[in-house]
């Protein structure tokens, strides 16, 4: 194997990957079409439905990779929620508080938050 080759083909991952924290990301896109795949996580086949949302963290673009879920308070609902109260998500501003490490991570959008603090109050 040419190392060399491999290794300058080698670019950086722009999966998002957060710390535990408050971060601000812009949308620049909607979510996508969610799609199923099987995935082996620790050693188990798992079936996933995915969306991809583009979003820009600290002046780079990453892809934000949020699994459906069918709770309003999932990562998946709060989006959704505010996709539909705002009629797209691109270009707005998001606040997450993430919780947590691994596996055992809770995600808050400071936004949807706030959006449900106002449909309690109608």
């Amino acid at each position: 194997m040419d190392y060399e080759k491999e290794a300058s083909e080698l670019r950086e991952s722009n999966w998002l990957k957060l710390d535990e924290g408050k971060h601000t990301l812009v949308c620049l896109s909607d979510l996508s079409e969610p799609k199923t795949e099987t995935k082996t996580i620790k050693g188990e086949q798992k079936t996933l439905t995915q969306s991809i949302l583009r979003v820009e963290y600290e002046g780079k673009q990453y892809q934000w990779s949020v699994t459906k879920a069918p709770t309003p308070s999932s990562t998946w609902g709060q989006l959704v929620r505010l996709g539909k109260a705002w009629g797209s998500l691109v270009g707005k501003p998001l606040t997450v508080m993430i919780k947590g490490t691994g596996q055992n991570r809770d995600y808050t959008i400071q936004e949807a938050l706030e959006l449900h603090k106002q449909e309690q109050l109608i």
